[in-house]
């Protein structure tokens, strides 16, 4: 949804839910059920210029890392692998 304030993204989600419900299809009942669970955060995020995105991406790199240098045989390595993915990072 492309709106500039809850206002009008809380109409296109109304909107959506009503085509939704008109097709009848069983796979959007767990959409219609996850939008009406987090119908309050998703219109906020229309009124709120800022996000958690940057510290999500950075946990999710984290964790890909932790995957990466499992089974190094010490922390020197594992830290040696770890300097070597984020060198060429662009936030590093």
């Amino acid at each position: 949804v492309d709106a500039q304030s809850s206002l009008l993204a809380k109409e296109a989600l109304e909107h959506f839910r009503f085509c939704a419900r008109g097709l009848k299809l069983p796979q959007f009942k767990a959409c219609l059920k996850m939008l009406r669970n987090w119908e309050e955060y998703i219109l906020h995020s229309f009124d709120c210029p800022y996000t958690n995105a940057f510290t999500e991406g950075v946990n999710n790199a984290t964790k890909a890392l932790k995957r990466a240098t499992f089974g190094m045989p010490n922390f020197h390595n594992a830290r040696a692998r770890i300097l070597h993915c984020f060198s060429s990072h662009p936030y590093g």
